[in-house]
């Protein structure tokens, strides 16, 4: 490759620096590198993200939907199911101990009423709260009487229901003595004959009159004794009912 001067032109000879004709150094010219650099391709713009579309709002659940009430529904009642199946024994216990104790709860308030004495207090104790109805029920004038003298004896009733109503809580019954028509035996059946033809003549007894008991009791409120007085039961059929109960023994 011939040697030129870059300044002038002039031919440089193999070993000489300098250019004979001007003076410039002399400098090789510099070999080609390779393959030249290829032009670094333009990024690719990145294309702008479409925007997403909002999410829709989940609308607020006004009321549960119905499958999921029925759900609930299905599983309480499985477990009521299940819960008296584990406990069966258990509950029929309790429900035949409730329905005995109720009976027995009956039997003794029943038996307690067919007896003279409870027949009293049971009478006394209706008048003395106004149960005008529950006196009338078991007093003797109030069933038996003819019929103008039955309606008599319940308005009688109901013209004292206030004077004693609300008073069963502070006054309490005291049966003193209970006995029969007569002691002796014998005189007391001819005695009860007596009486019950009494009783018939003017009463309308509608069956037998069996028994018939002379009963003393007080009315005591507090400490003091308030009142006293005397009644007659009398048993008709299976049920005893009483009369002579003043209402003024019961107006103190």
């Amino acid at each position: 490759m011939d040697r030129i001067c870059t300044k002038c032109g002039n031919p440089i000879d193999e070993g000489d620096s300098f250019c004979d004709a001007c003076g410039t150094k002399y400098e090789a010219p510099k070999a080609p590198s390779g393959e030249p650099e290829k032009a670094a391709k333009p990024e690719k713009q990145v294309k702008p993200e479409k925007q997403t579309k909002p999410e829709k709002q989940a609308k607020p659940d006004a009321q549960e939907k119905p499958e999921k009430q029925t759900k609930q529904q299905t599983n309480a009642d499985k477990a009521l199911v299940g819960f008296v199946a584990k406990h069966k024994k258990r509950l029929i216990a309790a429900a035949v101990a409730a329905v005995v104790l109720l009976a027995a709860v009956l039997i003794v308030r029943s038996m307690a009423a067919n007896t003279p004495e409870g027949a009293l207090r049971e009478a006394v104790d209706c008048r003395l709260s106004g149960s005008v109805d529950g006196a009338a029920a078991i007093d003797f004038d109030a069933n038996f009487s003819k019929t103008e003298a039955k309606a008599d004896a319940v308005q009688r009733m109901k013209g004292n229901a206030d004077l004693t109503k609300n008073r069963g809580d502070s006054v309490k019954l005291h049966i003193t003595a209970e006995s029969r028509l007569v002691d002796d035996e014998k005189t007391q059946n001819k005695a009860l004959t007596n009486r019950v033809n009494e009783l018939k003549e003017s009463y309308s007894v509608s069956g037998d009159i069996r028994d018939i008991r002379n009963l003393s009791y007080e009315l005591v409120e507090g400490d003091s004794v308030r009142s006293a007085g005397t009644a007659e039961a009398i048993k008709v059929g299976g049920k005893w009912y009483i009369r002579g109960v003043a209402q003024s023994a019961l107006t103190f």
